[in-house]
Parts: C-alpha cells; structure tokens; sequence
C-alpha cells in the first residue's frame, strides 16, 4: 500500500475532493483501490441501500476507469440487518471491520485505500510506514461529533474539508435529533 486516505466524515459532497487528492499524487491513475465496502457488495447490492454514498461512488468510479476496486469492510450478513449500535461496538470496541482491513491490505496489497478515520487510524497504527492523509471536516456540527480527541493517529498530512451542505440535510439524513 502507497497511500492511506482517512475521512472524517464520508459524504458524498467529498467525494470530488478525495478523487482530486487521487489525480494530484497519481496523475497517470490508480492500479488498485481498498474503499470502506462490504466485501459481498456484488451479492448484496440489489437489496442493500447504504446509509452513505460515499464509498460507493468512489468505488464506481475508479472501476470505470479501469481501476481493481477492493472492497474492504466485512461482509453483509442478510439474515441480520446491522444496527446503529454494532457499528459502533465494532468502531470502538472490537474493531472486527479494522483488522479486516488489515489482513486484506497484507494479502491483496491495494495501492490506496480509502476508509473512514477510525479504521484509517487503526490502520496506520499497525502500518507506520504507510502515508497517511487524513480528510478533516470542520464548521459546526462536524466538529462538534468528530471530537479531534478521538484521533488515534498522526496523519502525514491533514486536508481540512468545509461541508456546503447545510446542517439541517445532515440532520435529516442521518436521523440525528
């Protein structure tokens, strides 16, 4: 793996910012890309709607240029529909979804890959010697929930994001009260 690329928030509006940041450090293309998607997303995406584009779109993408598209989360159990809370005891307990993203970076060696800030940090924790570009949001309800003390790992290099969208459609599409 060349390049590591931490989201903290995965919009889909930062979709073009990630994908500039891609043509800037490889202008002739990427071989390979490890986005945050379920690895059965081919058997799953006919009855699966992610909560967040994002990886996704990203991953659509760079497959249409041709680009090997790895996908790196666990798979998607369809007889038990995953909760709020599992991600969030994966995310901050068993990190189940980290280290297999790991184990798939070891095996599969994507030249980027492109995940959320928690599994990013966990991720360069256990490859140091990987560049790691971590996309930052701020302004008002971003920096409020993606408190800066929960980083775990010292990006090489921080890409400060401003949201366009206004609170309210994050509000709304996210359910948050």
């Amino acid at each position: 793996m060349e390049l590591l690329v931490g989201m903290g928030a995965h919009y889909e509006e930062f979709v073009d910012n990630v994908e500039r940041l891609l043509s800037q450090k490889y202008p002739k293309g990427i071989e390979s890309l490890l986005p945050e998607i379920p690895s059965n997303w081919a058997e799953v995406q006919e009855f699966f709607v992610p909560r967040e584009e994002f990886f996704f779109e990203l991953a659509k993408r760079y497959e249409k240029r041709g680009t090997k598209v790895i996908p790196g989360a666990l798979p998607i159990d369809k007889s038990k529909p995953q909760t709020e809370l599992d991600l969030l005891i994966d995310a901050y307990v068993t990190n189940g979804t980290s280290e297999s993203m790991v184990k798939i970076i070891g095996k599969d060696n994507p030249q980027v890959v492109v995940v959320g800030g928690r599994h990013a940090d966990f991720i360069k924790n256990r490859l140091p010697e990987v560049h790691y570009v971590y996309f930052d949001v701020v302004g008002g309800l971003f920096e409020k929930m993606l408190s800066r003390l929960l980083r775990k790992a010292k990006p090489d290099e921080v890409i400060k994001l401003v949201p366009q969208m206004p609170e309210e459609y994050y509000f709304e599409k996210y359910k948050i009260n």
